[in-house]
């Protein structure tokens, strides 16, 4: 077709387009009208047949036990319990009920109902009704299947019906009752779908699904072994589902009819209209197709496709051979998007034939000019495969319509990109022409948003539209680095020389920063979690093993002569080592190599103190992991005694891969194994000194552990108040490792030392802490002396907001108390801040510990159910998360190190009143000096008695971020440390307690200051306006440093507001103390006055010995709108070159301060709900300065009304009132 053709069809099709919004509908359900009378069956008969022979294609079947609860009638407390699992805001279908309408009578019955009141539960309304249907079927005039289908734009042309997704609005009332059916077959699902079948089932992932293709086309290059990805593109698929095909297979698997009976109910007759701008087309009946919207339409599915997975599975098709594995690989499906993994031998007619059967039966279509193929393996093959359209001359020629990409073109698979010899800009770069697009589109939207503004859309947009694609396929460093720019120009509006760098916006706001989120800690936390998912034990993803596999194949001469490739089955949980960034790294997919890079940086690795028995049995014993901390003569001995002949017939032929398993079959009297092969397997055991002589051993019995629980109810301060005190709980000793080797991998572990000599010392250090550990158990002191301490704080905040801690011990070898140093309290709260007296408590039971003998019973009474609880029950959890969630982490980490290196038990006994001599003591705890206790925390001697890092297989994303994070910390500027020098000292000098650095950054974010405000104090302390020391660094604008009124050598804020000669700033300080000293409340701060106006949020001001909240308010007011002030005015006169004189520059001061009166006035008002001021603070902040005469008879706050005291000669003089 020529040009000139096309253009002329497009203008034809664009002449015929509909744009009313009636016409619009009535044609889409015309469209889907017609599409349930496509494909009909010629002959019943044959269709039944070819119905038959799919759905009993599947062996799977129900058990009885499983079917029985599927058999379960709907009960009113089945519906309200399913009801409290919906969600909020969906929106509701014909009768326009949502499910906010149902709980909100559901509670309001129940509240009646407990004040014993007549009440009217709107579930019974909804068990009737369906409880009617299950047994008497569905009513047609009750409309209850009755649905809205709404037409969602996909991609495509616009003008063309098949390229919206229909969703249908349902009545929520029918979406409850087949929720509660979706939740009954839920659970049996994974029973009856293979693990070819990633959508909507648990435990499950869209990304297993994207990888697996990766590595098996990465693996086929590496290993050249030649196959074809084949991607079938569905028609319409939820659409064109036969319903009696559906319900054949449905009841094939042995799905009960009472399951069956009312779904089918209410799919005869469902009937929908189209709704498109409010206005709905005619009704349409619906005879075949699951509906998107209802909560079964996804589960159903997913069964009515299983048979064609089950088809491919049985059909003469190879597929991939899974390295490691009995298993091959031909079909991954995740709803309707299906893979076919053909192999080199494999006949695509083979396939089309496949497909052909089951369409036929039901009735569905792949549509095979979308189709795409994807030839993998050595260069010749896929050369000669796009060349010939077929694997071998044998095979029928593909058909022409049939896209087979070519090395370097990507195809679309579930939202990720998959091709030979793709670069990361053929992968990323049309996600990121969306995002520029996107951030373009916002930033020109609002030119001027606040920081924060700013902020949230740094985050939402780069993070939201990346993370899918990060998730499947890797983020290279550059691509990452080009995203983070995209951050840093919107925030600061492109400008090439930002005032504060990135790094610093991605500090919390305690520490300065935005919180803006770090992509790259993030892509990192992503690869943390995709190496969970490889090491996730049993359930551990397919693609894992073609990850190993390409691993094993390419690694260094060394290691290649040390080890064979077909045992060398996983990098973290054996003794050999990955390539690392060598070359021979580069043929690896790009996320593999992000992965182990990932894992490397983060020293993710094998941990473990002390193994459990079960674990060192579980543990491979091919290239054991004991062989990398021993001598060369001993690992050379045994790896050489490995690789003997005898010894692939243990592996390969009787399926050793465990030490467990070579412990049975050299110990077997009744496995038929020839004679040399036991011996091999004996002489294995034997000459594998160092597993035997080391904590590794699997014969040495785990100690006996006295440290569990005799009391296995948990604390209650309800319990302790009732009965004096709870019972006795021990602390446990977690040295022990669990029995799962993926709870041994630790995130952060400390690595052994790298020379042999070190690591055969490292490995001597353990065993010998390990045989200590045993001794002490296995002979237990029988007449143990009990030892009883009590430990007792407590925490003070002032009217001040200085937090003061106190604590005590009453030991039998001496009592000690302890005063901690007083802290400022950050509001809202800090993350880092406590908000209890724990630490003292903390820094009590280290002491009692180091009071008390090892072998002694030690007995811990507290009444602090925090501290017992975390000491306790909690221990486990929070070393198994390296105590990230823990304040005081350093101090806890201490105290749960003794806690394992004692031999005697450690008892925490939760009491409801301390005794009275303890309170006493604790009484005289505040008259000690302050003081940190940093020598009872700082002991390195213990460090050695706890697990280090973070348990993998515990991490969450937001976890291994945030711990990411804490192990990264960010430098501070030289700025910013004087500017919070200055505001601290500032403070203490005003209050008497010097502030944290927290503190002072909290103070920016403060409620009393505007937006602006609170951004302008923030850029100060970081020295983030463009004056003085930011031109020194741009060629060619070295003089815009100095300060052009005055000459100064360099420009400063402190310059600008306080020493420069600029008119009117000077007069605007005088107007702002006088002003303030009108208020009596004390003198104006002394001290430096840049920091006064930086810690301007901690100043503290009292009236008759209280603290005057009102007067803070004052201060902060007085201060920002005096800076801002002389900010502008230099602004203006630098920039516009406009002159401001004194006595303008005086009335834009009590403007800006009448304005802030009236903001505070009306800002009272309830409307605005939290952020609204109290009318008390309203009225201490400005009542003292406001003229008494001028306000009106009774309430004066709200009005908008009051003249400010001293403004009267500027009043008249320029209009002001």
């Amino acid at each position: 077709m020529s040009e000139q053709d096309r253009l002329s069809a497009e203008q034809r099709r664009e002449e015929s387009h509909v744009t009313q919004s009636q016409l619009l509908a009535e044609e889409m359900a015309i469209f889907h009208l017609l599409l349930q009378k496509q494909d009909e069956p010629q002959s019943k008969e044959e269709h039944a047949e070819s119905i038959n022979e799919v759905a009993n294609v599947n062996d799977k079947k129900l058990t009885e036990a499983q079917a029985a609860r599927l058999r379960q009638t709907v009960t009113i407390s089945a519906l309200a319990s399913t009801l409290k699992k919906t969600a909020s805001d969906s929106a509701p279908g014909p009768d326009g009920l949502t499910f906010e309408f149902w709980k909100h009578f559901r509670k309001r019955a129940a509240e009646r109902k407990k004040q014993r009141k007549p009440y009217f539960c709107p579930i019974t309304l909804i068990h009737a009704a369906f409880d009617d249907i299950e047994k008497h079927g569905l009513c047609e005039a009750a409309h209850i299947n009755d649905g809205l289908l709404c037409p969602i734009y996909k991609k495509g042309p616009r003008d063309l019906p098949q390229n919206y997704q229909p969703i249908t609005l349902l009545n929520t009332d029918y979406k409850l009752y087949t929720k509660w059916r979706s939740l009954l077959l839920a659970p049996v699902m994974p029973y009856l779908v293979s693990k070819d079948q990633a959508g909507f089932l648990a435990r499950r992932s869209i990304y297993d699904n994207v990888a697996l293709a990766r590595m098996v086309m990465a693996h086929g290059e590496v290993k050249n072994k030649n196959g074809v990805l084949v991607l079938l593109d569905q028609e319409k698929a939820y659409d064109k589902i036969d319903l009696d095909y559906l319900w054949s297979v449905v009841r094939a698997y042995n799905i009960p009819e009472e399951w069956i009976a009312p779904v089918e109910a209410l799919y005869a007759k469902a009937t929908s209209k189209v709704i498109i701008n409010g206005v709905m087309s005619q009704p349409f009946e619906l005879t075949r197709g699951v509906r998107q919207g209802d909560p079964l339409s996804c589960l159903l599915f997913v069964l009515a496709i299983e048979p064609l997975a089950e088809m491919l599975r049985k059909s003469e098709l190879k597929g991939i051979e899974t390295p490691n594995s009995m298993e091959c690989l031909i079909t991954t499906l995740f709803a309707d998007d299906t893979i076919v993994f053909l192999n080199c031998d494999d006949d695509f007619a083979t396939l089309e034939q496949i497909l052909t059967n089951w369409c036929k039966a039901s009735r569905a279509r792949f549509n095979i000019a979308k189709t795409e193929i994807i030839p993998f393996g050595d260069e010749a093959f896929r050369r000669d495969f796009i060349n010939d359209r077929r694997a071998k001359p044998s095979h029928q020629r593909i058909p022409n319509n049939v896209r087979i990409l070519p090395d370097g073109e990507a195809a679309r698979l579930l939202g990720a990109r998959v091709g030979n010899k793709l670069s990361p800009d053929t992968i990323w770069g049309p996600t990121l022409q969306k995002l520029e697009a996107r951030m373009a589109f916002w930033s020109e939207r609002d030119r001027y948003p606040d920081l924060r503004v700013q902020k949230m859309f740094a985050d939402w947009l780069p993070a939201g539209m990346t993370q899918f694609l990060a998730m499947c396929q890797g983020m290279p460093k550059y691509i990452i680095d080009r995203v983070t720019k995209l951050q840093q120009n919107f925030i600061w509006k492109g400008s090439r020389y930002p005032t504060i760098n990135i790094k610093q916006l991605q500090r919390s706001k305690y520490e300065g920063g935005l919180g803006l989120i770090d992509l790259h800690a993030r892509i990192k936390a992503i690869q943390v979690m995709r190496i969970k998912r490889w090491l996730n034990g049993e359930e551990q993803p397919r693609w894992a093993n073609f990850a190993n596999a390409i691993i094993a194949s390419r690694v260094t001469q060394e290691e290649e002569a040390r080890s064979d490739e077909e045992l060398r089955w996983n990098p973290f949980t054996q003794a050999w080592l990955p390539p690392g960034n060598s070359h021979l790294a580069s043929h690896w997919p790009q996320e593999l190599q992000e992965i182990m890079n990932t894992a490397s940086k983060l020293d993710i690795a094998l941990h473990i103190l002390f193994p459990s028995q079960e674990l060192r049995k579980r543990l491979p014993i091919w290239n054991h992991i004991a062989l990398t901390s021993t001598n060369q003569r001993i690992r050379v001995k045994v790896r050489n005694l490995l690789r003997l002949e005898t010894s692939e017939c243990l592996w390969k032929e009787h399926g050793v891969s465990t030490v467990e398993d070579l412990e049975r079959i050299a110990n077997s009297r009744k496995t038929p194994l020839i004679t040399k092969t036991r011996k091999t397997a004996t002489a294995t055991l034997a000459g594998t000194n160092a597993i035997k002589a080391s904590r590794w051993n699997p014969k040495t019995p785990d100690p006996p552990n006295p440290h569990g629980n005799e009391h296995p109810t948990a604390l209650s301060k309800k319990t302790a108040k009732q009965e004096g005190e709870c019972a006795p709980i021990t602390a446990p000793r977690t040295l022990i490792s669990g029995n799962e080797i993926a709870d041994a991998i630790r995130l952060f572990a400390p690595q052994p030392p790298s020379q042999i000599k070190a690591k055969a010392r490292y490995e001597a250090w353990h065993n010998a802490e390990a045989a200590a550990f045993a001794d002490s158990r296995t002979n237990p002191n029988t007449n143990v002396e009990e030892i009883t301490a009590e430990v007792i704080a407590a925490m003070l905040v002032t009217d001040d907001d200085i937090i003061t801690r106190h604590g005590a011990l009453l030991h039998p070898e001496g009592s000690h108390k302890y005063n901690l140093p007083q802290e400022f309290e950050i509001r809202p709260q800090c993350s880092t801040q406590e908000n209890n007296p724990i630490r003292p408590l903390i820094l009590a039971t280290i002491q009692a510990i180091d009071l008390t003998d090892q072998k002694a019973t030690l007995i811990i009474r507290t009444t602090e159910l925090k501290f017992a609880s975390i000491l306790t029950e909690k221990k486990q959890a929070e070393e198994d998360l390296d105590l990230l969630n823990l304040r005081s982490a350093d101090a806890w980490r201490t105290l749960f190190a003794k806690v394992n290196q004692r031999s005697g038990v450690t008892k925490v006994i939760l009491t409801s009143a301390s005794s009275t001599e303890a309170k006493n003591l604790l009484s005289e705890a505040s008259n000690e000096p302050e003081n940190q206790h940093s020598d009872l925390t700082n002991d390195d001697s213990v460090e050695r008695w706890r697990p280090k890092g973070a348990i993998l297989s515990k991490m969450t994303q937001k976890l291994a971020y945030k711990f990411i994070k804490c192990e990264h910390p960010i430098t501070d500027k030289e700025t910013p440390t004087i500017h919070l020098a200055m505001a601290r000292h500032a403070a203490c000098e005003q209050n008497g307690s010097l502030p944290s650095n927290a503190a002072v950054w909290a103070t920016t974010w403060s409620k009393d200051l505007k937006t602006n405000d609170q951004e302008w104090l923030w850029k100060t302390i970081h020295g983030g306006f463009k004056i003085g020391k930011y031109w020194e660094s741009i060629r060619n604008y070295e003089q815009r440093g100095r300060c052009s009124l005055c000459d100064a050598e360099r420009e400063s804020m402190e310059h600008v507001l306080f020493e420069c000669d600029i008119p009117g700033a000077a007069e605007v300080w005088e107007e702002a103390k006088s002003l303030w000293e009108r208020n009596g409340s004390g003198p104006w701060p002394t001290g430096n006055q840049f920091g006064v106006i930086m810690a301007a949020g901690l100043m503290r001001f009292k009236r008759n010995r209280k603290r005057n909240r009102g007067a803070e308010h004052l201060f902060r007011i007085i201060v920002s709108t005096a800076c801002r002030t002389i900010w502008n005015i230099r602004c203006e006169r630098v920039i516009q070159e406009k002159e401001i004189s004194a006595s303008e520059a005086k009335v834009r001061w009590w403007s800006n301060i009448k304005k802030r009166l009236n903001v505070d006035q009306a800002m009272t008002s309830k409307r605005f709900d939290n952020l609204a001021i109290s009318r008390q603070r309203v009225h201490d902040t400005w009542y003292n300065i406001l003229k008494k005469d001028n306000l009106p008879q009774g309430e004066w706050i709200g009005r908008g009304v009051g003249v400010l005291v001293g403004s009267n000669s500027l009043a008249s003089e320029f209009g002001i009132t």
